[in-house]
């Protein structure tokens, strides 16, 4: 009884510093990834709409059919394939692309949101080649 009676003073002696404690307004306002459209309903993730251009803009200049840089084409999905095991973290596409990985700095703009793109696409979605959301 009288550990109870402790317990509850202890408490009642924590409450009034608890008024003291503010919580404080998010400020990630933007950017970040978002995969559900305004209505709410998912949205699925799709080579030709969602990888095919950020491939186009961060790695076709080196990974193109002339000049493929380390064997290895990002032209279209079938040459992106090559380096892809659907539903694999362990894709070599995802591990060069993540944080750590050797590609991760030539991807340009928001680098996070690329490399977790490519992360989704290949481990969640299993590489699908959706064209329609």
């Amino acid at each position: 009884m009288a550990s109870r009676f402790a317990g509850q003073l202890a408490l009642l002696a924590v409450l009034p510093f608890a008024a003291c404690v503010q919580t404080k307004a998010p400020k990630d306002l933007g950017g970040g990834l978002t995969l559900s459209s305004t209505e709410g309903s998912a949205i699925r993730l799709s080579y030709a709409k969602d990888l095919q251009p950020v491939f186009a803009s961060d790695c076709v200049r080196c990974h193109n059919a002339s000049s493929a840089a380390g064997g290895y084409s990002m032209i279209d999905y079938s040459s992106v394939m090559k380096d892809v095991r659907p539903g694999d973290p362990s894709s070599p596409l995802v591990v060069a692309t993540q944080p750590l990985g050797h590609m991760f700095g030539y991807f340009s703009g928001d680098r996070l949101i690329k490399s977790s793109l490519v992360y989704m696409w290949v481990v969640e979605y299993d590489a699908d080649v959706v064209t329609g959301r």
